[in-house]
């Protein structure tokens, strides 16, 4: 095998190496994630048991709102999509509505427009 054979194999082995890395540091990152999404469940089931005692409705469609308008904000400090992360959230969200709650939304597609405007303006 010439040097430059065997350079290359080298550099091949060390692109393998960093792309298993990578895949690691990903798979971390995914199992943290989802550590994070159950935490926020909890609070969630907190939060609807503490409205469900005050009688108060579980969906306020100012909270979520804000906790879009939140991560809008986040998402354009981080360098990310804003219609991405919007809609990644409005399904976290939506997630844990009541039955008969979904009269009450903004249809996605309405908020995911106002993003993808907001976005190219």
């Amino acid at each position: 095998m010439m040097w430059h054979d065997q350079r290359h194999l080298a550099e091949t082995r060390d692109c393998e190496m960093k792309i298993s890395d990578y895949r690691e540091e990903i798979d971390e990152l995914d199992r943290r994630l989802v550590a994070l999404l159950a935490q926020r469940e909890q609070l969630v089931r907190l939060i609807h048991t503490g409205k469900s005692h005050a009688r108060e409705p579980l969906y306020s469609p100012e909270r979520e709102q804000e906790v879009l308008s939140h991560v809008r904000h986040l998402a354009v400090q981080f360098g990310l999509s804003e219609s991405l992360v919007v809609e990644i959230y409005l399904k976290i969200v939506r997630n844990f509505l009541e039955p008969g709650q979904e009269e009450l939304l903004s249809p996605p597609e309405v908020i995911l427009t106002d993003v993808h405007h907001a976005e190219n303006s």
